[in-house]
């Protein structure tokens, strides 16, 4: 009875933004700090080189690609954070992708072998988020898979340990 109790136990794994929004912070403050130092470079230098008008335009240039590749950096960011999704059903970890195409794959919780939890991002020990390694085996292969930014991870990693012990 509690067998088929535990393959009928289903949740979603909540994924917190503040890994995300922490990267985005940190994309922007890098690009414009390289911005700032590209700028005094140029206006260091500006008297040997005799530009004048020049310069602007070559500021307004830099200031367009940085834009450009802050914006994609950003776009990386949030796609790779929020645009994935865990759950558990019917005893299978479920990875859903949700960017462009609904993708999604799914591993046996049964061949669930070990699972390591932990915080690495910069304040996330107090935030209490981070990824939880899985390492599923089947016979003879390994598999480890990672689930980023996870609401308390510790917490995550032994429900599913113990939904593996449960499935057996």
């Amino acid at each position: 009875m509690a067998k088929s109790k535990a393959k009928a136990v289903n949740f979603s794994i909540t994924k917190s933004p503040k890994p995300a929004i922490t990267q985005s912070v940190a994309a922007l403050i890098v690009s414009d700090g390289l911005f700032i130092l590209l700028v005094f470079l140029m206006i260091g230098i500006r008297n040997a080189l005799g530009l004048t008008t020049t310069l602007a335009m070559l500021i307004f240039a830099i200031f367009v690609v940085k834009a450009i590749i802050t914006t994609v950096g950003i776009y990386m960011i949030l796609r790779n954070w929020l645009g994935i999704s865990y759950y558990v059903m019917d005893g299978q970890l479920v990875i859903k992708s949700s960017i462009k195409q609904a993708m999604s794959s799914t591993r046996n919780l049964r061949e669930l072998r070990n699972v390591q939890a932990g915080n690495k991002y910069f304040g996330s020990y107090e935030q209490k988020y981070g990824n939880v390694v899985l390492e599923f085996s089947t016979g003879a292969s390994k598999e480890n898979i990672t689930l980023r930014g996870v609401e308390n991870p510790e917490l995550v990693g032994k429900r599913l340990m113990d939904h593996s012990i449960h499935a057996h």
